[in-house]
């Protein structure tokens, strides 16, 4: 983390793998006190200690920013990387201790729109699921666009379809559905 950012001590509360290749990590303040406020769009930097090698990964929160009594991201396996998703799904355990960032948004909404189109593909999903969470409890318009290569590999897309209905359309690689932005941007 850049030198100036403050952290915070946190503990891993719970780990729930989503699809074969997406895993789920929430985190609590050691402390028991509630975590620092955020907005949809917001991420934090979570701090791995992998040996003699400390790792720094940027996750977006997910979960709604009206509860801060934890933090919720999902990290997807790149068996490829440089380390840090490895790290996260193979030695994150519940009970954990471990120190992340304070949130920091480079993604927040505009809350002057009159209606929100968002666009997302694969894990790209996370910013989302607190943005329409933050646009749903105050009344915001929004229609969410989320491809994915198939539909067990649609992280959350069930979620997101049970919470907010017909704003959420789905499309899958492997049944050639595709977006179409010539349409959707000229209205």
């Amino acid at each position: 983390m850049s030198t100036g950012t403050t952290k915070l001590d946190v503990v891993v509360s719970d780990v729930v793998p989503v699809n074969d290749l997406v895993t789920r990590f929430h985190f609590r303040r050691r402390d028991g006190e509630l975590l620092p406020t955020f907005s949809g769009g917001a991420h934090v930097v979570v701090e791995m200690r992998d040996s003699d090698r400390t790792r720094l990964n940027p996750y977006s929160l997910m979960g709604s920013p009206l509860d801060t009594r934890e933090y919720t991201i999902s990290v997807r396996r790149d068996d490829v990387g440089r380390g840090g998703s490895l790290f996260m799904h193979r030695q994150v355990k519940p009970g954990l201790e471990m120190v992340i960032s304070y949130p920091v948004n480079l993604f927040s909404l505009d809350l002057r729109a009159k209606k929100h189109l968002m666009l997302a593909g694969g894990i790209g999903i996370t910013p989302f699921m607190a943005q329409t969470s933050q646009l749903a409890a105050a009344g915001g318009n929004f229609e969410l666009h989320y491809t994915c290569r198939t539909a067990s590999l649609g992280t959350y897309a069930d979620v997101l379809q049970q919470r907010y209905g017909s704003r959420v359309k789905l499309y899958h690689d492997d049944r050639e559905e595709r977006i179409d932005l010539d349409r959707l941007l000229s209205s």
